[in-house]
């Protein structure tokens, strides 16, 4: 085996499968590595830790094909540290040593048999529809602070996508914190007239959420799902992962629908003067900041008895009733984050019912957020 590629091209390749390599164990070590196969004019780069798996294919000048699995973690540090901006690659079959040079470095590194490497396999499933990446990655930018990261409730670390022909939305809810984004696909999907539900690992919607707006990609999303795995294919890449067992929980009833209370606020100032009140509670467990919502103006307020006292008044256009209610800072800023625009809405109707944060002009994003109890 022996190929040469540019250090660029190979370098951006093991940092999109890195997150599929497992860190080193010794009764399963052929999930740390990478897997590398040259023949005709590519490289596919593989990882699997069998959560999840990647392909990375990279264009190459192959002077003799063949297959080679090295250690995930010192092949792409040997890689960072290469001198010139071409890596030559080589591999010696009776030895298994594999040879890099770049410029006047020369590293030999030990090499394992490619044959026992599981490579990843692109999948085939009843769910078979494409995805544009600019609406792709609002539905994961827009919803995916809301997931779980505890693992008490599995179903809660990931996020629900569902689809119905055009239709799709994806939802994600830690029980505090619920975001729904809902778009439209360009081609329908076959899904018979039924709507089909799935439900993906937070990690592998933020790692192609990544990957697929790398140098503003304007590529479709090929997504293939059994109801066990998905997969996504797009660019050079292609990812395959598990999905999380369980039925993600009916949403109709959490979402408010009735308000006495609408709010409209430059989404600037209420998050920067929330993100400045919290640093007097971030030492208590549930950093709360309190909204007083005035005629004109809303004070933004947090108390410690250990710290101190912060308040901030910023301006903003009050429809209904006055009304006091506080929460947990984190999840409000995760809110105020997932809103586009310059404005955003808030809508109320009682100091200890959740509240709806949502576009000015948009109502396809629906971030609802649980207030907590204060003592002030």
């Amino acid at each position: 085996m022996k190929f040469t590629c540019t250090k660029k091209d190979l370098l951006e390749a093991l940092g999109v499968v890195s997150k599929a390599v497992a860190p080193v164990q010794a009764d399963q070590m052929m999930l740390s590595m990478v897997y590398l196969y040259a023949h005709d004019t590519a490289l596919e780069i593989h990882a699997n830790n069998f959560e999840l798996g990647i392909i990375d294919y990279i264009p190459a000048t192959v002077d003799s094909p063949g297959k080679i699995a090295l250690s995930g973690k010192y092949f792409q540090e040997v890689v960072r540290k290469l001198p010139d901006d071409i890596a030559r690659i080589s591999l010696d079959s009776e030895s298994h040593l594999v040879t890099i040079k770049s410029g006047a470095a020369n590293f030999t590194l030990l090499s394992s048999d490619a044959e026992k490497f599981p490579v990843v396999e692109k999948l085939e499933g009843e769910l078979d529809f494409e995805i544009h990446n600019e609406i792709f990655i609002p539905l994961v930018r827009q919803t995916i602070s809301a997931c779980s990261t505890s693992d008490s409730r599995p179903v809660f670390t990931g996020g629900n996508f569902k689809i119905n022909g055009r239709n799709v939305s994806l939802s994600a809810t830690d029980t505090h914190q619920l975001a729904i984004k809902t778009a439209e696909i360009k081609d329908p999907a076959d899904t018979q007239g039924e709507e089909k539900s799935i439900v993906i690992p937070a990690k592998t919607l933020l790692g192609v959420m990544k990957d697929c707006s790398v140098n503003g990609s304007l590529a479709d999303i090929h997504i293939v799902s059994d109801y066990k795995q998905i997969g996504f294919e797009f660019d050079n890449i292609y990812v395959r992962s598990r999905l999380i067992e369980g039925k993600f929980p009916p949403l109709d009833n959490v979402i408010p629908r009735e308000f006495t209370t609408e709010i409209s606020v430059r989404k600037d100032y209420i998050m920067n003067a929330a993100d400045r009140v919290a640093l007097i509670s971030r030492s208590d467990e549930l950093r709360i900041v309190t909204l007083d919502f005035q005629p004109g103006e809303l004070h933004i307020s947090s108390n410690s008895k250990d710290i101190g006292f912060a308040e901030e008044v910023i301006p903003m256009k009050l429809e209904g009733n006055e009304l006091k209610i506080a929460f947990d800072s984190r999840f409000l800023l995760n809110a105020l984050k997932s809103v586009t625009g310059e404005f955003c809405r808030l809508s109320l109707s009682d100091p200890l019912k959740p509240m709806l944060v949502r576009e000015k002009d948009d109502e396809s994003l629906q971030y609802i957020i649980t207030p907590v109890r204060n003592a002030e």
